[in-house]
């Protein structure tokens, strides 16, 4: 039984943490001239991709190779670690500071609202290791209601976060039923009043 499970494990880790991004590596850099180009939104050929490079500025159409490996990286270096050691808390928040650092080095979101909703998930992360690492070694001889303090603050940043995706969910369904309006209309697209996010 222990040996079909880790024939499975070993099949699982080729085909998601491996495979996934060495597939959509291989076809972003396959389209990487299309993808480059200002009007990649009109090619009929990466529309049902959009997912995978929509969100990005054009010069940084590959980010989503990037994101999946900050994905797996966060999840799979711990598991590498002594569980429940300090040592796994600390890698784990290395790895989400080097990612922090990268995305804000690359700036790779076409719209200002989702690289700030990302760059608060970052935050969010970094803070929830970093308070997680101070009371795994128990650094702090303050009381309880410190502690307490410090998770309340966490929580409030995990429920802003999740507000604001909510609110740029709505904002997008504006959008798409604006977009949807002005094709009835006979419209152009640019000439649609709708909010942007």
């Amino acid at each position: 039984r222990y040996t079909i499970y880790k024939a499975y494990a070993i099949l699982m880790v080729c085909v998601y943490p491996i495979g996934l991004p060495v597939i959509l590596a291989w076809w972003l850099l396959r389209n990487r001239v299309d993808l480059k180009k200002a009007n990649r939104t009109a090619n009929q050929h990466l529309e049902s991709f959009s997912g995978i490079w929509g969100p990005y500025r054009p010069s940084r159409y590959y980010y989503e190779v990037v994101e999946s490996g900050r994905r797996i990286a966060l999840t799979a270096t711990a598991s590498f670690v002594p569980p429940d050691s300090v040592a796994q808390i600390a890698v784990v928040l290395l790895v989400a500071a080097v990612f922090l650092f990268i995305s804000e080095s690359l700036s790779p979101f076409s719209s200002s609202v989702d690289m700030a909703l990302y760059r608060w998930g970052n935050g969010i992360i970094l803070a929830s290791m970093y308070v997680g690492l101070l009371l795994k070694v128990d650094t702090s001889n303050e009381e309880t209601s410190a502690l307490s303090a410090f998770g309340a603050v966490l929580i409030a940043a995990n429920v802003f976060l999740v507000v604001a995706v909510l609110v740029q969910s709505v904002l997008m369904v504006f959008k798409w039923k604006g977009v949807a309006n002005s094709a009835r209309m006979g419209r152009p697209a640019d000439a649609r009043r709708v909010p942007q996010p």
